[in-house]
């Protein structure tokens, strides 16, 4: 947590510390130990891990000639202002939802299961109880 006028980067790096303690000392079930698990699970990930940890401190370092308070209200006012974060969760939701097939109740009720061609997709309405099949007329 940086502290309201605290002049001091060295925050920043407390702020990050966070990451995998090969001597956790947690329980096995416990929160503390699954986040821990979390960060160790292989050495590339760990590395990889680390790699984006150390480029989102250094975009959060002040510029030489400005103060760490001051760069952190510049950046709340810009990129990390809540509009922008809003704005960036979402298009990621949106773009997560675009990335999957809706769920089958929604393709059944729009009369096409993906793989399926229409009169299938009927087929499967019917046997499945969804749609009442029509009397045969005789």
């Amino acid at each position: 947590v940086v502290v309201y006028q605290n002049r001091s980067s060295s925050l920043l790096d407390e702020a990050f510390h966070w990451g995998y303690d090969e001597d956790c000392a947690a329980e096995e079930a416990s929160e503390q130990r699954q986040i821990n698990d979390m960060f160790g699970a292989d050495e590339s990930s760990v590395r990889l891990w680390e790699s984006i940890r150390e480029e989102h401190i250094q975009a959060l370092y002040p510029p030489e000639d400005t103060s760490l308070v001051d760069h952190l209200e510049n950046m709340a006012s810009g990129a990390l202002s809540v509009v922008t974060f809003k704005e960036k969760v979402s298009e990621f939701l949106a773009g997560l939802l675009s990335a999957y097939q809706p769920p089958l109740l929604i393709q059944l009720e729009r009369g096409q299961v993906d793989g399926l061609s229409r009169k299938a997709t009927k087929a499967l309405k019917i046997r499945s109880g969804f749609l009442h099949q029509p009397m045969d007329e005789t």
